[in-house]
């Protein structure tokens, strides 16, 4: 849409494809307005440092700090959003450490899908059914 190139198209519409989950495979469903939010990919990393399980003080585990991360990115729609707001965080994935007994881990990720229907500080986007 910044392609001055663009400008000369002067599209009466745009369509877009995407599945939608709860409507019969196949179907083609039209709306004006936003259809779907935007999404982005989120990953948080920790590096600690692992220890033997019998001795985890002398190490670094990511293990609470990647449960309060989920905990807070999970309650981040409810804490955070004003009223008719659009948003929405989906934690997808989370480890800590490897498949291993008898270590503390000392590595952890989470991932998360982000979803928004306006951008930060804009109007919420309304749509026509």
């Amino acid at each position: 849409l910044d392609d001055p190139g663009f400008e000369q198209l002067r599209p009466d519409a745009a369509l877009a494809v995407h599945n939608l989950p709860g409507f019969e495979l196949g179907s083609v469903i039209v709306r004006s307005g936003p259809f779907a939010c935007a999404s982005r990919g989120l990953v948080a990393e920790f590096t600690g440092a692992t220890s033997h399980a019998a001795e985890p003080e002398r190490g670094r585990s990511p293990a609470l700090a990647v449960a309060q991360l989920i905990e807070s990115w999970s309650a981040a729609r409810q804490l955070f959003t004003g009223f008719g707001e659009s948003v929405q965080v989906t934690v997808i994935h989370a480890a800590v450490g490897r498949p291993a007994f008898g270590t503390s881990p000392g590595d952890g990720r989470v991932m998360a899908t982000l979803r928004a229907a306006s951008a930060p500080g804009s109007a919420p986007a309304t749509s026509a059914a």
